[in-house]
């Protein structure tokens, strides 16, 4: 058995399920893991707008990244 489910059981058995959803911790981890995946599904869009070729100032307006940051992810493309 791995690290981590291991480590995941153990916490399971001393807490329960509905208790460890209440919990503030629970709460502030999974705000956390879906900003995280918010944040990777515009960083991926920008990545195929560029890859598209629109133009810096278009993905700009629409992903809310700066001008430099979309710089930077277009250098990583090329």
């Amino acid at each position: 058995m791995g690290k981590s489910l291991m480590e995941k059981t153990v916490i399971q058995r001393i807490l329960r399920r509905e208790v460890m959803r209440e919990s503030v911790i629970y709460q502030e981890w999974e705000t956390e893991l879906k900003a995280e995946g918010k944040e990777e599904e515009r960083r991926i869009l920008a990545m195929k707008m560029l890859q598209e070729g629109l133009s810096l100032e278009t993905i700009a307006r629409i992903t809310e990244y700066s001008l430099e940051q979309l710089q930077a992810m277009q250098e990583q493309i090329n």
